[in-house]
């Protein structure tokens, strides 16, 4: 079937959310909506603040901004040139850059409306970066380390050393309501030919897992 609807960005004023025909922002005690727009991709990815909302492409040079009070297009912000951008919190994006030497890479936090980085940390070579909540993002360096930021501010709330993970392919992290959980899944070096079986929703296990307070 096709796409039914997504939830955008949700802030104290108001919820958008998308359908096949149009982009709604509601008030999110009566229910009301505040204002639409037919012209937003279905593709695109929202995320915003109490101020704006933004929609863009992941593989797209720039985000078009919507005032949040009255859904107004305010025009386009650049997104900076990277070698991938995942959403963080509000106006923030992360942005992971290869800086071209000896597989060194950097992870920084930008506000996209003034083009200003919040905050940066290093990368080592192979390194996964981990979004999994609104305002925390993690980074798994197989040469064994887990740092995990609070994106807003930078401020690490996790710097952990871990086992080296040879060929790794995913990282998993997962909040409860006192620890963090790390799962890890690393590439077999002999693999066969046959599909491993895929179940929805389901994270790929075949590393250490580790426990964090």
């Amino acid at each position: 079937g096709g796409v039914l609807g997504s939830v955008g960005p949700v802030s104290e004023n108001y919820i958008c959310y998308r359908t096949r025909d149009a982009l709604y922002a509601a008030d999110p005690l009566t229910g009301e909506t505040l204002w639409e727009r037919r012209d937003v991709s279905l593709s695109s990815e929202l995320f915003g603040d109490d101020e704006y909302v933004f929609a863009a492409e992941l593989d797209g040079n720039e985000a078009v901004v919507f005032r949040s009070v009255d859904g107004e297009r305010l025009g386009t912000c650049p997104l900076t040139r990277t070698d991938g951008w995942s959403l963080a919190c509000g106006r923030l994006i992360l942005v992971r850059q290869f800086q071209g030497v000896e597989g060194l890479q950097s992870l920084r936090c930008v506000d996209i409306i003034t083009g200003q980085t919040v905050w940066s940390a290093p990368l080592g070579a192979g390194a996964r970066v981990v979004p999994f909540s609104d305002d925390e993002v993690g980074t798994v360096d197989p040469g064994g380390r887990l740092v995990i930021f609070r994106v807003s501010d930078g401020l690490r709330l996790v710097d952990a050393e871990i086992d080296s993970i040879a060929r790794l392919q995913s990282a998993t992290i997962l909040r409860t309501r006192d620890r963090y959980v790390l799962l890890t899944a690393g590439m077999p070096l002999n693999q066969s030919n046959q599909a491993a079986p895929v179940v929805e929703h389901a994270a790929p296990v075949n590393g250490p897992a580790y426990g964090f307070d």
